[in-house]
């Protein structure tokens, strides 16, 4: 593992090691933010 550099996350870490799973959590976040965003968004309008 050359060039991994010392964290004490294990996100950043697993981040670094394997690249797809860190473009998997990316993934994941943005569509939770993009569902939350338009389910509050609803909320509002809909009132």
């Amino acid at each position: 593992m050359k060039g991994v550099k010392y964290t004490t996350s294990i996100g950043r870490f697993a981040a670094r090691t394997i690249p797809l799973v860190g473009w998997a959590i990316l993934a994941y976040d943005v569509g939770s933010i993009i569902y939350h965003t338009q389910t509050e968004y609803d909320k509002i309008v809909n009132e």
